[in-house]
């Protein structure tokens, strides 16, 4: 016998079978932030979510973002075997942690997103410490109106721009992508380009230069806000 929780889940579901891309986002859209990476190029001992960074990690300044989206209902944690400080961390933070095989970024998103059927997901990257709330909600309002069950926001590399010399290799994903989960294992999914310029999404975490990059941004920020 189905209680009145397992059915209102059955009508979500079925609601998001017959109109996908035109559900109650507000209510049923997760934020999944990947935070399982190896993250071997950094050459820190500290995990790479919880490089810290104006007086917060990055995972932190990350879910600070999605719970100031008016759009995200929940925020959940995908770690893996190689990020168990984070994983205490989420758990500290009391968000819900889906522990994932750590075979990759795509692999680890598909596993996590199959976990979250029949939600529409947002993904985010740790590696985006810059990201906005304001972004966040520009971001899903776009999607949609998109008419795609998945989205992938996509920049150019920090120093490139619109009409470059290297024009489209200067493009590259951000590490933000929004997909209706009922679709995650099919072979082929329609997805939407959203070319986004800004640093919020340009500067992605992968490096100690980048980290440094970062402290000088944030650091010209405060000065900017305080003057």
């Amino acid at each position: 016998m189905c209680d009145r929780r397992c059915l209102r889940s059955c009508q979500r579901a079925l609601k998001n079978l017959l109109h996908p891309h035109h559900g109650d986002f507000e209510l049923d859209l997760v934020g999944l932030v990947m935070a399982g990476g190896r993250g071997t190029r950094m050459g820190y001992e500290v995990e790479k979510p919880l490089i810290t960074v104006g007086g917060k990690s990055m995972l932190a300044r990350v879910v600070e973002a999605l719970k100031g989206s008016s759009k995200i209902g929940e925020v959940i944690i995908a770690t893996s075997q190689y990020t168990p400080r984070t994983e205490e961390e989420a758990v500290r933070m009391g968000l819900r942690v889906i522990r994932t095989e750590g075979s990759g970024y795509v692999a680890d998103a598909r596993q996590a997103i199959g976990m979250l059927v029949p939600r529409t997901v947002l993904v985010v990257s740790a590696d985006l410490p810059l990201i906005s709330s304001r972004l966040i909600d520009d971001v899903i309002q776009h999607y949609f109106t998109c008419g795609k069950p998945a989205l992938k926001v996509i920049t150019y590399r920090l120093g490139g721009s619109r009409g470059s010399s290297g024009g489209e290799e200067e493009l590259r994903p951000a590490g933000l992508n929004i997909i209706d989960s009922n679709y995650i294992w099919m072979e082929h999914i329609e997805e939407a380009d959203l070319l986004v310029e800004s640093v919020e999404v340009a500067l992605n975490i992968n490096t100690p230069s980048d980290v440094e990059r970062l402290r000088r941004l944030l650091s010209k920020q405060y000065i900017i806000g305080n003057s």
